[in-house]
């Protein structure tokens, strides 16, 4: 009896001890998380319908940055990050025991907005600022939603209406800043707005805006570039000599470029 007593024991230390190596050399696989950032590379925002694959797990994400895995195996894997109509983001990734943490957000590069068929500008006055409604339309004339950020170039030339209707004294000319809106429920994503005090005096009672917008492709054409072809655009009178001239970059952007006339002076009656 006695014995076996002993035996039991020694039974049960060894068994303690194999319990304490495997805790540290085997770690539980539930206890070994992931989390990690997505964004857009150019909003810095959520990026629709991406999906993050690891040890043959996958996330989607539509409206959310913030991604966590659990239940990983420790070890080197590739991270794969995909979306439609961006480029791809891989890279190898060593899970340690416990919960691990990516500091730096993955960053996806979009490269088209797809089914972009036409654009539809409208200006208005709020405050001391002069708004720009930017819509992207479909073929069906529906808005296109939930679609990549891409660092689209907004050229936008203020011209005072003379009494012939012709262009006069040109007021305002350049690239329009924007802000992209990450609200859940708006449906147009680039706000544009020039602060009235960019704008030169004018009594002009109407003015000319006319709008040449760019779509580039990051992937095959850089920011240079298209300072390069908007100097060069600005410079042509007509639109025949503009289009002639963009088609040549067809396979790098899009190009639309909308005039409307009859603008009613923002500065209000008399000018400024």
């Amino acid at each position: 009896m006695k014995k076996r007593t002993v035996i039991t024991t020694i039974v049960l230390i060894a068994l303690t001890g194999l319990a304490v190596i495997a805790f540290f050399l085997f770690p539980a696989i539930g206890k070994t998380t992931l989390r990690l950032t997505v964004m857009d590379a150019v909003s810095r925002s959520w990026v629709y319908n991406s999906s993050i694959t690891i040890q043959n797990r996958v996330i989607r994400g539509f409206k959310s940055t913030v991604f966590s895995f659990s239940d990983l195996k420790p070890g080197t894997y590739p991270l794969v990050v995909t979306a439609p109509y961006y480029t791809m983001a891989e890279t190898g990734l060593t899970i340690h025991p416990g919960e691990n943490i990516l500091t730096d957000p993955i960053l996806l590069s979009g490269y088209e907005i797809p089914d972009l068929d036409d654009i539809a500008l409208f200006e208005g006055k709020k405050d001391d600022t002069l708004e720009l409604d930017f819509r992207l339309v479909r073929p069906d004339g529906h808005a296109v939603v939930n679609h990549p950020c891409l660092p689209v170039v907004i050229y936008c030339r203020i011209s005072e209406q003379t009494d012939t209707g012709q262009r006069g004294d040109i007021i305002y000319a350049a690239p329009v800043p924007w802000h992209w809106n990450t609200s859940l429920t708006e449906t147009y994503r680039y706000e544009v707005a020039i602060p009235l005090d960019d704008i030169g005096k004018s009594q002009a009672p109407y003015w000319i805006m006319d709008y040449l917008v760019l779509f580039p492709d990051p992937r095959t054409i850089g920011e240079d570039e298209i300072k390069k072809i908007i100097l060069t655009a600005q410079e042509m009178k007509d639109i025949d000599s503009i289009a002639s001239y963009l088609d040549g970059f067809s396979d790098r952007l899009r190009w639309f470029f909308r005039s409307h006339n009859n603008v009613e002076n923002m500065f209000g009656e008399g000018g400024t």
